[in-house]
């Protein structure tokens, strides 16, 4: 409860008590799609989100250079393309679109299942296979201190890679798998 006093143009004063409710507040709800591109330098790839409920109006800012408002953009190629929700009470909702290209997916997306390591533990060699052609740019092997033992190149997709571990020590270590859009994941291995 406030008590108001509101004085007009003639010096008339109004008092009165204004009660404030906290009333019904739902943070903007949406949700995202992509239509990847087709290659990985193409630039035919989409990011869109769709708006359900929140305080109108509602905006959306693509932080594009220059910034773009709408619903979509289009012309992406992949990457992550981050965007602002903006309700009509000025409160702001950031998050992100990852755009792929179609042919290989980038690391991130995987779920656990979707890649192995074997033999492990490992004799002179181990291999990583893919069910689907990852697009990956490096592969680290790391020792259980976090210093890395071995990098390999790779630049290309790939359903199998094969590294040699003959060189290494026998104990704990990790394979860091590295995409071009620095999506990353590991996977622990024993060596014999």
């Amino acid at each position: 409860l406030h008590a108001v006093s509101v004085k007009d143009a003639n010096g008339e004063v109004v008092n009165f008590d204004l009660v404030v409710g906290e009333g019904n507040y739902y943070a903007p709800r949406y949700t995202k799609s992509r239509l990847n591109a087709s290659c990985s330098t193409c630039t035919n790839g989409t990011a869109k989100v769709t708006l359900k409920n929140g305080r109108k109006p509602m905006t959306i800012t693509w932080n594009t250079d220059p910034p773009v408002q709408g619903n979509q953009i289009t012309g992406c190629k992949p990457g992550y393309y981050s965007f602002v929700v903006t309700d009509g009470c000025g409160n702001s909702y950031t998050d992100s679109i990852l755009v792929s290209y179609t042919g290989a997916v980038g690391i991130a997306e995987m779920a656990a299942g979707e890649f192995n390591l074997f033999p492990n533990p490992a004799g002179d060699q181990i291999q990583v296979s893919f069910a689907a052609a990852a697009e990956i740019q490096s592969v680290k092997i790391i020792n259980i201190l976090g210093s890395v033992a071995m990098t390999q190149p790779v630049n290309g997709s790939a359903t199998l890679i094969t590294l040699s571990t003959a060189g290494l020590t026998p104990g704990v270590y990790f394979v860091e798998l590295t995409d071009k859009m620095n999506g990353r994941k590991s996977i622990q291995f024993i060596k014999l």
